[in-house]
């Protein structure tokens, strides 16, 4: 029984320390998007020329929101692909896809041998290339990868059409 008063006496001394819980309200915005919503981004984008949904995809771009400005910047994008794409790096930007439909071959890591061409925004693609070398991840529904900036990547075959993952791209 004389243990029992040390353990709370303890817990009491603990719990001294810890920060207070917040007891005002925050006044973040909640993001939320309706089922309709998601599907629409799932479609193709009719200025696409390579099946892909383009900007339909996005659903939310930290960039844009003003509170968001000094807290990292991330983008939550749906992504569709019916097609391979050529390889590409981004200097800034990690990837993380969720799979909702489909299944793609991606290849990381490896060497290209060719010339690249960068975008303002910090992507390096390799227009008509392919890979050599690498490790291939197979993407199918319910699989979740992250492929952190600096990293080669290249949709080398989309062979379920079309692919489609939830893709949250942080800055």
């Amino acid at each position: 029984m004389r243990v029992m008063p040390k353990i709370l006496g303890t817990l009491l001394l603990v719990a001294g320390f810890m920060p207070a819980a917040e007891t005002t309200p925050s006044e973040k915005k909640v993001f939320y998007y309706t089922s309709d919503q998601v599907k629409t981004a799932f479609g193709k984008d009719p200025k696409s020329s390579n099946d892909t949904n383009g900007v339909l995809g996005e659903l939310l771009d930290s960039k844009m929101i003003p509170k968001f400005k000094s807290a990292s910047s991330y983008k939550v994008t749906v992504r569709r692909k019916e097609q391979k794409q050529d390889p590409e790096f981004h200097t800034t930007k990690t990837h993380i896809f969720y799979v909702l439909e489909g299944n793609a071959t991606l290849v990381t890591g490896g060497r290209m041998s060719g010339k690249a061409a960068a975008d303002e925004g910090g992507t390096i693609k390799f227009p008509g290339q392919t890979m050599e070398g690498g490790e291939t991840w197979k993407l199918d529904k319910g699989s979740i990868i992250v492929v952190p900036a600096g990293v080669v990547h290249w949709f080398k075959d989309i062979p379920s059409k079309p692919w489609i993952a939830f893709n949250v791209e942080l800055f």
